[in-house]
């Protein structure tokens, strides 16, 4: 019994389950301006851009200075992560599966665990690339955030989820970063949290689809996503928000093959997902460093 009649068709499962399922790589979160210009691993794009033009007084009948000559900057997005799978599967248990299902649950998880590997990879670049007057707080002094019941006073010292999310927009807001495109990551505590707080506008009643990407609703100008791919060390999470124009992401799935293991009565699958990632404007995305006190994951 073949893994799968139509390998393409497989590997294209596997690709559109990992787009649904991955949140920092989402195009939604990062922008795929180079998606295309990519084949395999160690590929560069040397990326070009133009300083900004100097802006000046104009005076009525006097010359405006001669036209400054712009020079040009240049950074590379080098596709500088590998990641492979190799897995199989018994006759056996394909018989004892509806016919195509275990093929799709395959797809399903190999999706799965790539966008969490991507992810982890992207959000961890994010916070080392962000600017350091964008950052709220540290993992010494991080903030407190708090959900208690409705009508229930906040722990002495500690922020609601709502008010991060206040403070990272006004850092990017100080930044003059584009109010269209924003975003914010949270883990599950903090959207928990804002999930009971009625300025969350929350996906299902846009009509939205919940599950693509992690994404939640709307709140304090942000598209809010969740997951359990958000940077944590020693309790400490870092809360990344941003606008779509800070980093590109580009991605591609190459290698998959289909083959009988030798000494295996199965069908195997293998393959890589390269990707490489770039913040080219790290001043339009914004870091809080908070623990959670809530109580909601005991």
């Amino acid at each position: 019994m073949a893994l799968m009649n139509k390998p393409t068709i497989w590997a294209t499962q596997v690709l559109i389950n990992l787009r649904a399922a991955i949140v920092y790589g989402a195009p939604t979160v990062t922008n795929r301006n180079y998606q295309g210009q990519i084949n395999q691993a160690g590929d560069r794009v040397k990326v070009t851009g133009l300083v900004d033009p100097t802006i000046f007084d104009v005076t009525p009948n006097t010359d405006i200075p001669d036209p400054e000559t712009l020079t040009d900057t240049e950074a590379e997005l080098v596709i500088d992560q590998n990641k492979g799978f190799n897995f199989q599967v018994d006759d056996v248990d394909q018989l004892q599966h509806a016919v195509g299902g275990i093929q799709l649950q395959s797809a399903a998880n190999a999706a799965r665990r790539l966008a969490e590997v991507a992810d982890n990879s992207i959000a961890l670049k994010m916070v080392s690339e962000v600017d350091a007057a964008n950052k709220i707080g540290t993992t010494g002094t991080p903030l407190d955030v708090d959900a208690p019941e409705p009508g229930v006073a906040l722990q002495a010292g500690a922020t609601s989820t709502y008010r991060v999310l206040v403070r990272l927009g006004i850092k990017l807001d100080k930044k003059n970063v584009p109010s269209a495109g924003r975003w914010v990551v949270l883990p599950p505590f903090m959207m928990g949290a804002l999930a009971v707080d009625q300025r969350f506008t929350a996906a299902t009643q846009q009509g939205e689809d919940v599950l693509r990407n992690g994404f939640q609703g709307r709140c304090a100008g942000f598209d809010v996503y969740t997951t359990s791919a958000v940077p944590v060390s020693a309790d400490k999470y870092s809360v990344i928000a941003g606008s779509t124009i800070a980093t590109s992401y580009a991605e591609q799935l190459i290698n998959v093959e289909f083959y009988r293991p030798q000494l295996r009565f199965a069908n195997a699958a293998k393959g890589q997902h390269v990707y490489g990632h770039k913040t080219f404007y790290p001043e339009a995305l914004a870091v809080a460093t908070v623990q959670d006190v809530s109580d909601l994951d005991t």
